[in-house]
């Protein structure tokens, strides 16, 4: 995801504006990485349930063996189940993609804001904002920490009809 989110920024021919950035091709990043994720995982998850579903003890390499054996014959195909896979993922990472850099962005401004305010009105304006510049907004860990617990608690909101079309 990062590798193209941070390409998208060095395209030249892409406009570079920020609603861009936010709105289309964070997003659209998040589809791609994890539309290819789904594609190499799921032939490992195929074999997984089925180890799972099927007591004979076979080891990982035995159970791809028979599944190219049932594939040749036109039983069991390594993509079922991929385009459920997508059509959950694609959307969920998308969203809590593009609401997670928003968020982070939202709290490093949040931390510029909290440099500049005084203390005046007997110091009770901004004087939580002091503790939420020293602990988040300037702690890499707490804002991604903050802003991937919301992206992603609305992100799976949202997304949930998705999972349960896959399961």
């Amino acid at each position: 995801y990062e590798h193209l989110r941070d390409t998208s920024k060095t395209i030249n021919y892409l406009p570079q504006t920020e609603n861009y950035q936010n709105f289309i091709y964070t997003p659209a990043s998040g589809v791609i990485a994890r539309t290819l994720t789904c594609i190499l995982v799921n032939p490992i998850e195929i074999t997984k349930v089925r180890m799972q579903a099927n007591s004979s003890g076979n080891s990982f390499v035995n159970e791809i063996r028979n599944l190219l054996k049932e594939r040749s014959k036109g039983k069991v195909r390594f993509t079922s189940g991929l385009k459920y896979s997508i059509f959950r993922d694609a959307p969920f990472s998308a969203i809590y993609w593009m609401l997670n850099e928003l968020i982070r962005q939202r709290i490093s401004r949040m931390s510029d804001k909290t440099n500049n305010i005084s203390q005046t009105n007997l110091g009770l304006q901004g004087s939580y904002l002091p503790f939420l510049k020293k602990s988040i907004a300037e702690s890499p860990f707490w804002k991604s920490f903050f802003a991937g617990a919301i992206a992603g608690s609305i992100a799976s909101f949202l997304t949930t009809p998705f999972d349960v079309v896959k399961t």
